[in-house]
């Protein structure tokens, strides 16, 4: 069972947050700098496990802090996963173009989420979740 302060979980979502865009960065930069497939899907991968991470621990601190994960927020959790996961599967068969414009909405999902738990956790009076 963890004992975490709020200031500490949240200095933990915080980072994970920071993580999960720099990802993001990395992997747009790996496309425009036109780096082999190999290297985007490394690239891939560190998002994947960057999202899992600071998605998990988001669900940990919406349950302490709400009692509840809301169904529809986790189903979004599992969309975007499985989205990157299958960008990962097959970057390498996917034209440049197909593959930027899924790079795009992933990334627009992701700005939008970190956005709403933002937002989420200023309306709970707990800062930045």
């Amino acid at each position: 069972m963890n004992t975490w302060s709020t200031r500490e979980r949240e200095g933990i979502a915080a980072t994970l947050r920071r993580e999960l865009v720099d990802a993001q960065v990395e992997v747009l930069g790996t496309y425009l700098d036109k780096r082999p497939t190999d290297v985007l899907i490394v690239a891939l991968q560190r998002l994947v496990g960057c999202c899992r991470a600071s998605f998990r621990e988001e669900e940990a601190l919406m349950a302490r802090l709400g009692g509840q994960i809301d169904p529809t927020h986790r189903t979004r959790h599992e969309l975007v996963l499985q989205r990157l996961e299958e960008l990962c599967s097959n970057a390498g068969g996917v034209d440049r173009g197909q593959l930027l414009a899924r790079l795009i909405e992933i990334d627009r999902e992701l700005i939008a989420h970190v956005a709403e738990t933002i937002r989420s956790g200023d309306q709970m009076g707990s800062g930045p979740v």
